[in-house]
């Protein structure tokens, strides 16, 4: 059995997997990802984004994060995917991501891409942001592209994570949820039902990370 401290060691998810003994860690992107950060970081200065989103005078949320990155991955089978990594983050949380191509000025123009989820350390439990709706999505096979998403073949912007609050718990310490907080109940044990969160209201408030850099695709 391997001890939660040591899950820290994988920027992608193999908490999880390897609490449990039994699931393979997740394939690590290929490419380098697009380091994201947190809100009020990036907003404070020192990265590429910070006086576009100073300009755009969101309010930022307050999740921790030790670190992240979130780009698409252009490399077969996953090309043209959103992949992400995030370690420290909120624990057992939904996230959802939306691309703001730029030069926007304001929200308006954001595009939705999907979800992450995260486990019980906060680390993103799989490596492809896809639309999650109920706790089986999480770990689901396949995942849109970017450009179907956005509607555009190709682009410059930035991510923009807001958070949805927390999908479920962790009953019997394998560092995944095995109740989730859906319609049907808070403690519900059927990871089929829709999840309860609550969607994401205004887009200029309560953001989470943004990008640090201008990414394409």
């Amino acid at each position: 059995m391997v001890s939660p401290s040591r899950c820290v060691q994988f920027l992608v998810l193999g908490c999880s997997s390897l609490l449990a003994g039994s699931v393979a860690l997740a394939t690590p992107p290929s490419l380098p990802l697009g380091p994201i950060g947190r809100c009020a970081d990036v907003k404070a200065g020192g990265s590429a984004t910070s006086a576009w989103l100073t300009s755009l005078a969101p309010t930022c949320g307050g999740d921790a994060l030790t670190s992240g990155r979130l780009n698409v991955n252009i490399k077969l089978p996953i090309g043209g995917r959103v992949v992400v990594s995030a370690t420290g983050a909120q624990h057992l949380n939904l996230y959802e991501v939306y691309w703001l191509p730029s030069p926007s000025t304001s929200f308006s123009t954001a595009k939705l891409v999907g979800n992450f989820a995260t486990d019980c350390i906060g680390n993103s439990i799989d490596t492809l942001v896809r639309p999650i709706s109920k706790a089986s999505d999480i770990n689901a096979s396949t995942a849109p592209r970017l450009a179907t998403m956005v509607g555009t073949v190709k682009g410059t912007g930035m991510y923009l994570v807001y958070s949805r609050g927390p999908y479920g718990s962790d009953t019997n310490g394998d560092c995944r949820a095995d109740t989730y907080n859906t319609t049907t109940s808070p403690t519900d044990t059927d990871s089929s039902h829709p999840l309860a969160n609550p969607a994401v209201g205004s887009l200029s408030s309560g953001i989470q990370f943004v990008s640090k850099d201008i990414e394409s695709f």
